[in-house]
């Protein structure tokens, strides 16, 4: 999808995840249509060297869903913190085998400059 201003313009990438017979699955598809399988974790955006600096350094294979939790947010309050594009709130949902459900929605204040 693509916005379009006098000065911008926007792509947005979207993610798509599920669960099936065979595990959890993540996907990042493309404005192009094409897509590809995510086998750990995913940022994109202004925001997202911030936030692969915390995944790349805490992540670990068979994280609980309480750790992803709070990786999330503490990756996403980074990234709030040091770009003004990347917003002011979080919203975590969380995929199982038995439910799909959001788990956090909050506001996070950022810096003060």
């Amino acid at each position: 999808m693509r916005e379009q201003g006098n000065i911008f313009q926007v792509w947005h990438i979207f993610l798509l995840a599920g669960f099936d017979n065979s595990g959890t699955h993540l996907y990042e598809i493309y404005p192009d249509g094409s897509m590809s399988e995510i086998k750990d974790f995913i940022s994109s955006g202004s925001g997202s060297p911030m936030v692969f600096g915390i995944l790349e350094s805490t992540y670990k294979e068979n994280i609980t869903v309480k750790e992803a939790e709070d990786l999330a947010i503490k990756s996403i309050t980074a990234s709030m913190q040091r770009d003004s594009a990347s917003g002011n709130g979080i919203d975590v949902m969380v995929i199982t085998k038995d439910s799909i459900k959001k788990t956090i929605q909050k506001k996070v204040p950022t810096m003060a400059f």
